[in-house]
């Protein structure tokens, strides 16, 4: 069981996928190893002649450990305004990345350079959803035969 750690501890710093389900303890340390949280480790070592040997090697199993960074990230639940906020502001940024499209392609255009409109940047009657699900379509209950299919798009040249 230690000798699966300190493999999979040898493997994580030198950047390599350790095998986490060679033990029991590994399997069990994984989230702490290689995972989404911040790890300390302590280590007992002993200063008498006769333990010298076993707190060399612990001491270079804790060097090779303390090589291993994880980078954990704080896990954010966000409530329901803080949801449609970032989708606001999400969509405001998708607008203006579009204008910025249509921008470009028309200045391409003017300068006489030969572009293949986004025509689907442009609007149209269409919501911009080509994807819809059985159960949108579906009204009557007849098992998905009114799933729709991605339309295709003609695109112009000019």
């Amino acid at each position: 069981s230690l000798t699966a750690l300190t493999t999979a501890i040898n493997n994580l710093s030198k950047g390599q996928r350790p095998s986490y389900r060679s033990s029991p303890l590994t399997h069990i340390l994984q989230d702490s190893l290689g995972g989404n949280s911040k790890t300390t480790m302590i280590v007992a070592a002993s200063p008498h002649v006769y333990n010298r040997a076993e707190t060399v090697r612990t001491l270079r199993f804790a060097m090779t450990a303390k090589t291993v960074k994880n980078k954990a990230k704080i896990n954010k639940e966000l409530t329901r305004s803080q949801l449609m906020r970032r989708i606001e502001e999400l969509e405001t940024m998708n607008a203006r990345l579009k204008a910025r499209v249509i921008e470009l392609e028309t200045q391409m255009q003017a300068a006489g350079l030969e572009v293949e409109l986004s025509t689907d940047l442009y609007g149209g009657e269409e919501d911009g959803n080509d994807w819809s699900s059985a159960e949108d379509d579906d009204e009557d209950g007849g098992g998905g035969k009114g799933k729709k299919k991605k339309k295709k798009k003609t695109k112009g040249k000019t």
